[in-house]
């Protein structure tokens, strides 16, 4: 015997009240929906009608089911299945933001959701993972991580569909973790009229000069049609079609391997149009946030004040501190050394006096 689920289809997401139904290829007599979530399973008996079998799963039923984003319906014939389809339970999805690009956190950590929105591209021989980081994020609970191995001048890359106005904009921010291998890191945003924007990270000293995470703020002026079509303005902002993220592989960098390779990870997150004011780039060190909340040298961070411009005052404040403990520190260890020189010139001296008294004596 065999059978499958009409509905829901895989993949969806079951909110509210949900209607089941299935086709089988005969007649059972025992048919049953079995649901999976967070706790005990959930069964409904069907109401078969010839070969069709129907049931409804309740907001009650559904409930008990819990928010799990790998939930399944299961379809059983006199206790055998027949088939299985994986579902969401009570996540909804994440709200229509016209200017956000992507945080992450709408995927409940699954690959197969962030593979729906995120589409991949690569050269021949060349390799490009996209997943979903717990460990290098920003804000929330998940980031981008983007690994890549690249021939000597291979590229890969992602994009995101996007329909948007951003034309009260005048920039884009995302945060970003290098990898410090500085090849051609692009920043894509594509119009509906055909232009195609870039702006390349390596190009930009602060970001070159480190692997620290930090939030960068890009006017849309920095980003160049690579057709030639001039820069970017809040004009060809009304129609945006979709944002993609690409790395070039530089054939003379010092990253190439001996095998004429190149590998690394970047992680993006909080990808944005904001409207900044800004008429230069910005980039903003943050901090690493572990899953205990402390940074990585053991201090909690304030929300509010989360990152040090490498411009700033806050980077020299620290940078003050530590070089005052060190100018202490170079002039107490000669002194001590010097008195403890002295008391032994003082003892010796008074030995051979002793040593002179006696010898008179």
């Amino acid at each position: 015997m065999s059978g499958y689920i009409t509905n829901p289809v895989a993949g969806v997401r079951i909110l509210e009240e949900q209607a089941l139904s299935a086709r089988m290829n005969q007649e059972a007599a025992n048919v049953e929906f079995r649901l999976e979530g967070s706790s005990e399973p959930v069964v409904i008996a069907a109401k078969v009608t010839e070969k069709r079998a129907e049931a409804v799963l309740s907001s009650d039923m559904l409930a008990k089911l819990g928010e799990v984003a790998d939930g399944k319906v299961g379809l059983y014939a006199d206790g055998e299945k027949l088939q299985e389809i994986r579902v969401i339970y009570n996540i909804a999805p994440r709200s229509d933001d016209p200017l956000l690009i992507d945080d992450f956190e709408s995927y409940a950590g699954l690959m197969n959701l962030l593979l729906d929105s995120w589409s991949s591209n690569k050269d021949s021989g060349c390799e490009l993972g996209i997943s979903l980081s717990d460990e290098w994020k920003h804000d929330g609970e998940y980031a981008l991580q983007f690994e890549y191995m690249e021939t000597r001048n291979g590229w890969a890359g992602c994009e995101f569909p996007k329909e948007a106005d951003w034309s009260d904009c005048d920039a884009l921010q995302l945060w970003v973790k290098p990898d410090g291998n500085n090849q051609k890191t692009v920043v894509q945003i594509s119009t509906a009229s055909g232009g195609s924007y870039e702006a390349y990270l390596q190009e930009y000293p602060e970001y070159a000069s480190t692997t620290e995470p930090m939030l960068i703020t890009i006017p849309f002026g920095e980003f160049q049609d690579k057709n030639g079509k001039g820069a970017f303005s809040s004009a060809a902002a009304a129609d945006i079609s979709g944002f993609g993220l690409w790395v070039n592989a530089i054939g003379d960098s010092p990253a190439i391997d001996g095998n004429g390779e190149v590998r690394g990870v970047l992680y993006y997150d909080d990808i944005k149009a904001v409207a900044s004011g800004k008429t230069a780039p910005e980039f903003t060190v943050t901090e690493h946030i572990a899953e205990d909340g402390k940074t990585a040298n053991g201090q909690g961070v304030n929300s509010e004040e989360g990152g040090t411009d490498v411009t700033g005052t806050n980077g020299v404040a620290a940078g003050t501190d530590a070089a005052g403990s060190i100018a202490w520190t170079m002039y107490i260890v000669p002194l001590i050394s010097g008195l403890i020189s002295l008391a032994a010139i003082v003892c010796l001296v008074l030995l051979v006096m002793k040593k002179s008294n006696d010898e008179k004596g």
